[in-house]
């Protein structure tokens, strides 16, 4: 990961490592990624989570090559 946008960057892992062919992003495009940084995990769902968790964000694959990035719902009973 490199310092800028993160919608670009997800979306080229998605396509690269996961097969994705197109990505609907639901979330907001202002997210940045902060500094160059490596992700290492044991699995592709390990990356994602630690990507994803400080935006809470998710990302749903679809069978048709699909993903979904989208605000992990909220708990509780908030305004």
């Amino acid at each position: 990961m490199s310092p800028g946008p993160l919608q670009p960057q997800l979306e080229t892992l998605l396509q690269q490592h996961l097969q994705v062919q197109s990505v609907v992003w639901l979330a907001a495009t202002e997210h940045h990624w902060p500094s160059r940084y490596q992700l290492q995990a044991n699995d592709w769902d390990s990356i994602l989570e630690r990507l994803l968790e400080p935006y809470q964000l998710r990302v749903l694959l679809h069978a048709n090559h699909t993903a979904v990035v989208d605000y992990l719902p909220q708990l509780g009973g908030g305004w």
